[in-house]
Parts: structure tokens; C-alpha cells; sequence
């Protein structure tokens, strides 16, 4: 399921992450995904999408708070993709977006200052 994320579909994506923020709630499922790197793909979904789609930008983020809710540091749930994260974060929540900026300051930055601030302090 993970592999999907790659797809470049939006709607795809979207769908996908949708599943694996349920899926992520489950301390259990957790460890089937870490092989397949969701962390990381998430974050590339993020980096792909996240200005131009704020709504799959905030569900992503959802997706990776799930995914860290049981990882201790945060560290060893994001891995090499812990600062890139960070930099994105830091980078959006200061973004004034073009477009959908309800969206965006209603829904994405909460979500995303929670996630940000969870990352720093681990």
C-alpha cells in the first residue's frame, strides 16, 4: 500500500493516506509498515504536494503524527528524513498561501505546529 504513495496520482495519494492514518492508530500495524518506509514517502508526498494541496498536506501530516505517536525519540520514526521534515514544516507553517488560505491556517498549520513541535522536542 505504502508503494502507492509513489504513484503521483493526488486522489490516489489521498485515498492512500486516508487508509494508512487509521491503519498508523495501531501500535501493531506499525511494525508491518516500517519496512516499507511510509515515513519517508510521506514526507516526499509532503514535499510534492503540500503548497498546492493543503488539505492532503494537513492529512499527511496526521498520517506521520499516527506514525510517531509510539516512537520514541521521534528520531527513530523519521530517520535520515527528520530535518527535511522539520525544514518542510517550518517552511509552510511561514508560507501565506496563494490560495486556501482558510484551509491552510484553519486546518494545516495546527496540525502541522503540533507535528513540528513533537519533532523538536525529541
Amino acid at each position: 500500500m505504502v508503494t502507492l504513495l509513489d504513484s503521483g496520482r493526488k486522489e490516489l495519494v489521498c485515498a492512500v493516506c486516508g487508509v494508512l492514518m487509521n491503519h498508523m492508530l495501531e501500535k501493531s500495524n506499525l511494525e508491518g509498515l516500517k519496512a516499507s518506509s511510509p515515513c519517508q514517502k510521506l514526507v516526499d508526498v509532503l514535499r510534492d504536494f503540500g503548497s498546492e494541496d493543503w488539505q492532503l498536506a494537513t492529512l499527511v501530516c496526521k498520517v506521520l503524527w499516527n506514525c510517531s505517536e509510539h516512537a520514541h525519540p521521534t528520531e527513530c520514526c523519521f530517520g535520515d528524513d527528520t530535518e527535511r521534515l522539520s525544514q518542510l514544516l517550518k517552511c509552510y507553517i511561514e508560507e501565506q498561501p496563494a490560495s486556501d488560505e482558510h484551509v491552510w491556517k484553519g486546518h494545516f498549520v495546527p496540525v502541522a505546529q503540533n507535528l513540528h513541535t513533537r519533532i523538536k522536542l525529541h
